[in-house]
Protein backbone atom coordinates (compact mmCIF):
# COMPACT_ATOMS: atom_id res chain seq x y z
CA UNK A 1 0.00 0.00 0.00
CA UNK A 2 2.69 2.51 0.97
CA UNK A 3 5.24 1.37 -1.58
CA UNK A 4 3.17 1.91 -4.73
CA UNK A 5 3.64 5.70 -4.68
CA UNK A 6 7.42 5.40 -4.72
CA UNK A 7 7.33 2.62 -7.29
CA UNK A 8 4.89 4.64 -9.40
CA UNK A 9 7.23 7.64 -9.36
CA UNK A 10 10.14 5.41 -10.34
CA UNK A 11 8.17 3.96 -13.25
CA UNK A 12 7.00 7.42 -14.33
CA UNK A 13 10.62 8.59 -14.36
CA UNK A 14 12.25 5.58 -15.99
CA UNK A 15 9.59 4.19 -18.33
CA UNK A 16 7.69 7.36 -19.21
CA UNK A 17 10.66 9.75 -18.94
CA UNK A 18 8.88 12.16 -16.58
CA UNK A 19 11.49 14.60 -15.33
CA UNK A 20 9.33 17.22 -13.59
CA UNK A 21 10.12 16.85 -9.89
CA UNK A 22 6.74 18.24 -8.80
CA UNK A 23 4.96 15.52 -10.78
CA UNK A 24 7.26 12.83 -9.39
CA UNK A 25 6.74 14.09 -5.83
CA UNK A 26 2.96 14.18 -6.35
CA UNK A 27 3.05 10.53 -7.43
CA UNK A 28 5.36 9.55 -4.56
CA UNK A 29 3.24 11.15 -1.82
CA UNK A 30 -0.27 10.75 -3.23
CA UNK A 31 -1.40 8.30 -0.53
CA UNK A 32 0.41 9.50 2.59
CA UNK A 33 0.99 13.17 1.96
CA UNK A 34 3.91 15.05 3.48
CA UNK A 35 4.55 18.42 5.11
CA UNK A 36 4.69 21.48 2.85
CA UNK A 37 3.13 19.87 -0.22
CA UNK A 38 2.95 21.87 -3.44
CA UNK A 39 -0.44 22.68 -4.92
CA UNK A 40 -0.07 19.82 -7.43
CA UNK A 41 0.79 17.39 -4.64
CA UNK A 42 -2.29 18.50 -2.69
CA UNK A 43 -4.53 18.12 -5.74
CA UNK A 44 -3.29 14.59 -6.44
CA UNK A 45 -3.49 13.63 -2.75
CA UNK A 46 -7.06 14.91 -2.39
CA UNK A 47 -8.11 13.38 -5.71
CA UNK A 48 -6.90 9.99 -4.51
CA UNK A 49 -8.55 10.46 -1.12
CA UNK A 50 -11.99 11.47 -2.44
CA UNK A 51 -12.24 9.26 -5.52
CA UNK A 52 -15.67 7.60 -5.89
CA UNK A 53 -14.68 4.05 -4.98
CA UNK A 54 -12.97 5.15 -1.75
CA UNK A 55 -14.14 3.35 1.38
CA UNK A 56 -16.24 5.92 3.22
CA UNK A 57 -14.48 7.78 6.00
CA UNK A 58 -16.01 10.29 8.41
CA UNK A 59 -16.89 13.58 6.70
CA UNK A 60 -15.95 12.30 3.22
CA UNK A 61 -18.78 14.25 1.60
CA UNK A 62 -17.66 17.41 3.38
CA UNK A 63 -14.07 16.84 2.24
CA UNK A 64 -15.29 16.32 -1.33
CA UNK A 65 -17.15 19.64 -1.20
CA UNK A 66 -14.25 21.54 0.35
CA UNK A 67 -11.79 20.17 -2.19
CA UNK A 68 -13.42 22.35 -4.84
CA UNK A 69 -13.60 25.45 -2.65
CA UNK A 70 -10.56 25.47 -0.36
CA UNK A 71 -8.05 22.66 -0.80
CA UNK A 72 -6.23 23.53 2.43
CA UNK A 73 -9.45 23.11 4.44
CA UNK A 74 -10.02 19.76 2.73
CA UNK A 75 -6.44 18.79 3.62
CA UNK A 76 -7.08 19.59 7.30
CA UNK A 77 -9.91 17.03 7.42
CA UNK A 78 -7.80 14.31 5.80
CA UNK A 79 -4.86 14.92 8.12
CA UNK A 80 -7.12 14.77 11.18
CA UNK A 81 -8.50 11.42 10.02
CA UNK A 82 -5.07 9.99 9.25
CA UNK A 83 -3.87 10.88 12.74
CA UNK A 84 -6.61 8.72 14.34
CA UNK A 85 -5.09 5.35 15.27
CA UNK A 86 -6.58 2.64 13.05
CA UNK A 87 -7.91 0.68 16.04
CA UNK A 88 -9.94 3.73 17.20
CA UNK A 89 -11.56 4.41 13.81
CA UNK A 90 -15.19 3.43 13.48
CA UNK A 91 -15.75 0.41 11.20
CA UNK A 92 -17.55 1.13 7.93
Amino acid sequence: YLLHGKVGAYIAQTKFKIEDNDILQAITWHTTGRPDMSLLEKIIFIADYIEPSRTPVPELNLIRQRAFVDIDKAMENTVQYIKIPRIKRKPH
